[in-house]
């Protein structure tokens, strides 16, 4: 490269350079003059309540667990067995192998027979299913686990004097492959027994 060509590429990268921190440094200072102008006409504080509201509103009433929700004119009773195959050889810490490739596990074989989960899955919009639930959950001592697929389960939780739980992202609605509601899950043996009430 020629002496001539070597301070032409200089130049141009200077150029570019500077450019490029003049613009870094305008847009900088628009931004902070934009929020300066925000905070002045009160407009950060609004964002700030509407934020905020938008986060007591999402924790009230989070996404609907499932876009399937039906009822039965008839209850049904199903079960579903929450054993899984080992697809590989499982080993501890010192390597020895305690359960084969191909297992099959039953997480109730480990557990005493007295472990008795009792969940009811119910629709919180359905006020004929929040009663049946919270009836069911003062004659179970408090026993029985409410779980919302959809609802404001603080409101709820308010006027009933009950804890209920929010099945997050429909991660236990699609484990059971839910759909009617109200559902009401409980261990048989080593099976959960799944009884979709018709009310």
């Amino acid at each position: 490269m020629s002496w001539h060509l070597f301070k032409i590429f200089q130049t141009t990268i200077l150029i570019i350079f500077c450019k490029s921190n003049i613009a870094e440094t305008d847009a900088l200072e628009m931004i902070k003059g934009k929020l300066s102008k925000m905070e002045e006409s009160g407009e950060i504080k609004k964002l700030q309540k509407k934020w905020q509201e938008n986060a007591i509103k999402s924790a009230n009433r989070p996404k609907d667990a499932t876009d399937i929700i039906k009822t039965r004119s008839k209850t049904f009773i199903r079960y579903y067995d929450p054993s899984i195959t080992v697809t590989d050889d499982l080993k501890d810490h010192n390597g020895l192998i305690f359960a084969k490739k191909g297992t099959k596990i039953n997480p109730f074989d480990k557990l005493p027979f007295d472990y008795q989960p009792i969940m009811i899955f119910i629709d919180g919009d359905d006020k004929n299913q929040v009663n049946y639930a919270v009836n069911l959950f003062n004659k179970q001592d408090s026993q029985l686990k409410i779980i919302l697929i959809r609802g404001n389960i603080i409101d709820l939780m308010k006027e009933k004097k009950v804890r209920l739980f929010f099945d997050q992202n429909g991660v236990l609605t699609d484990k059971f492959n839910l759909q009617y509601f109200p559902s009401l899950i409980m261990r048989e043996g080593n099976l959960l027994k799944i009884t979709e009430i018709a009310l």
